[in-house]
């Protein structure tokens, strides 16, 4: 059995990978004490993202050789080869402070409001680049800022996985 657990990290810090296995550590002791698992994936998330849209902050793996694909490998329960493993480390990027100067809400309402723009844009249209660049003069025209920090806060909300419009 794989499981995957979730931590919201409580600021917007940048964390060394043995920080992020200290922590991963405490999540695995908390569910191997209840369940037998063959390998257990731990992603982290800032403070501000949406858990599970978006970009993880963090990932390690707690599986077999560290390695998520051997989790078959191995008698459910028997955790004599498990290793812990940072798959990727990003909470660098949470740390970086946004050069846009305007605050975190108005920032998230940017972000949101261009990708619901963008979403209308059919992906196969032939001028889908264009009318992508377009979306993002028609924000920055909207909130007074120009294309530059339009582009800035839209990188912003990737990485700390803010909350998408629905689709359409």
């Amino acid at each position: 059995m794989r499981l995957l657990a979730d931590v919201v990290l409580e600021k917007e810090e940048a964390l060394s990978d043995e920080q992020l296995i200290h922590i991963a550590q405490q999540v695995v002791n908390s569910i191997i004490s209840a369940k037998k698992v063959n390998a257990i994936g731990v992603f982290f998330w800032g403070p501000e993202s949406s858990v599970g849209q978006g970009i993880a902050a963090a990932s390690v793996d707690w599986a077999p050789e560290g390695r998520w694909e051997k989790a078959d490998a191995v008698e459910t329960g028997d955790y004599s080869r498990h290793r812990f493993r940072v798959d990727f480390n990003r909470t660098a990027e949470l740390a970086t402070s946004p050069t846009v100067s305007l605050d975190l809400a108005t920032r998230k309402e940017i972000y949101y409001n261009l990708v619901a723009l963008q979403d209308r844009i059919p992906i196969d249209d032939p001028q889908y680049s264009e009318k992508n660049a377009d979306a993002y003069r028609v924000i920055a025209e909207q909130y007074g800022i120009s294309i530059e920090e339009v582009h800035e806060i839209a990188m912003e909300g990737i990485r700390k996985g803010w909350p998408l419009p629905p689709s359409p």
